[in-house]
């Protein structure tokens, strides 16, 4: 009894390495790109507001985003100086015309914004990154040539935060930012 028990004990260990082989064999080691993001995601989660300073289409725009919660609804709104503002709803903008769609995603709103790089990640998308400097300061640069619009993140190595975000479409665009509160 005591050696049929034994047994099955080594049986249902060598069954779960072996499992546990296959699973880690499949999924891979993540990339530089994938460990950036998902620490920024991390960093974005205490923040509902965004400022950002966009060049868009020949113009410059100064944004602020508050990401904020109506009941089960996840609402942002983005003021854009001296234009009415864009309001979006579970991720989806009321006005959908490209340049709206454009100052949307370059106003970096950290809901809308985290919950886009979280999808790359789990679609498994290749994402390419790259060191440098912004502004004297350390970042990574990671681009996302896959998705439509083609978009790049620039991100603080220290506070692992987004610095930057850049449209690399046909609406090409760039945004300086920070976060808030």
């Amino acid at each position: 009894m005591l050696r049929s028990a034994l047994v099955a004990a080594v049986i249902l260990g060598a069954i779960g390495c072996g499992a546990f082989a296959l699973q880690a064999a499949g999924l891979g080691k993540p990339s530089p790109a994938e460990l950036d993001l998902t620490q920024t995601l991390h960093s974005l989660d205490e923040y509902t507001v965004s400022h950002a300073t966009i060049a868009l289409s020949g113009r410059s725009y100064r944004t602020t985003c508050r990401d904020s919660w109506l009941g089960d609804l996840r609402i942002s709104d983005v003021a854009v100086g001296g234009r009415s503002p864009i309001l979006a709803v579970q991720g989806r903008i009321v006005d959908d015309s490209p340049l709206a769609y454009a100052t949307f995603q370059l106003a970096g709103c950290p809901l809308r914004l985290s919950k886009r790089m979280a999808t790359q990640l789990v679609k498994g998308v290749p994402m390419a990154t790259t060191a440098g400097t912004r502004l004297g300061r350390p970042v990574y640069i990671v681009r996302v040539p896959q998705h439509r619009p083609q978009f790049e993140v620039v991100i603080s190595q220290k506070t692992k935060l987004p610095l930057e975000l850049g449209l690399l479409g046909r609406l090409k665009g760039t945004s300086l930012l920070s976060f808030g509160t």
